[in-house]
């Protein structure tokens, strides 16, 4: 593993890699299990892989799938509640990619982790490491600061800030 997903695999609190990547393109799916299809997780996980990897997803049920589920305590991080609702799982193996969070929080953050953790390779081919990432933040707040006497932009700046804030785990 180099380049740009060793920096993300840094900053993690548990990474079991295995041998091998993963292949990642079109015909995989989403399984949203109890998730609405229009959860934010959702909808940020086929946007997002859609925007930067240009990758569409399918939600039929079928093949490769990438499973999303939220259940409480998957992720033991012995820290304050807080923390331990922003917990996460990520598991990728050939034909299956689990994200569970222990909460929607945790959830959205590990969508992100995948998103961050595809990269092509020489071929062009998007390619995810196997193995299994569990996750939390060190702190319970992470916050950005905007200047809002000097950034007097529009409203759509200012969600659009706030989405990249999000995607890098500022809550």
């Amino acid at each position: 593993l180099a380049g740009p997903a060793r920096c993300v695999l840094r900053y993690l609190e548990a990474v079991r890699l295995a041998p091998g990547d993963v292949a990642f393109d079109g015909s995989w799916t989403v399984d949203a299990g109890k998730l609405a299809p229009a959860h934010i997780v959702v909808r940020s996980l086929l946007k997002d892989v859609a925007e930067f990897h240009a990758v569409r997803l399918r939600t039929a049920a079928g093949g490769k799938v990438v499973r999303l589920a939220v259940a409480p305590g998957t992720v033991a991080t012995k820290a304050a509640p807080e923390i331990d609702r922003q917990a996460y799982r990520l598991q990728v193996a050939d034909g299956a990619i689990d994200i569970t969070g222990n909460s929607d929080q945790g959830l959205f953050y590990g969508v992100q982790t995948l998103v961050q953790l595809l990269k092509r390779d020489e071929s062009g081919r998007l390619l995810l490491p196997k193995g299994t990432i569990d996750d939390w933040p060190k702190l319970q707040l992470r916050f950005l600061h905007w200047d809002t006497k000097h950034h007097q932009d529009r409203m759509e700046t200012l969600k659009r800030y706030l989405d990249w804030s999000a995607r890098f785990k500022v809550n």
